[in-house]
């Protein structure tokens, strides 16, 4: 089940949003595209939870009513992580 290319693009993507140097609408892209790269479940759930976790941290009046883009921005790079591992098999 492990597939390095794809665990390959979840660290290149949590480092470019780390740097700085990725839009929201990049991140979201990217997301979306690596979505259906896994049928595992576990793998399926953990990237809706980035997802949605990103849109919060996209929307500063969101981010808020959830702690802020700072515990927000936390818990998309958790689930980021969780997807990383799923694909890392």
């Amino acid at each position: 089940m492990a597939d390095p290319q794809l665990q390959k693009r979840f660290e290149l993507l949590r480092q470019r949003f780390l740097d700085g140097y990725t839009t929201d609408d990049e991140v979201l892209r990217e997301l979306n595209a690596v979505s259906s790269a896994l049928s595992n479940g576990n793998y399926q759930e953990k990237i809706r939870n980035a997802i949605e976790w990103y849109e919060i941290y996209a929307s500063p009046r969101r981010s808020d009513k959830f702690g802020g883009r700072d515990s927000v921005r936390v818990s998309f790079l958790q689930q980021l992580g969780s997807a990383t591992d799923v694909a890392a098999g």
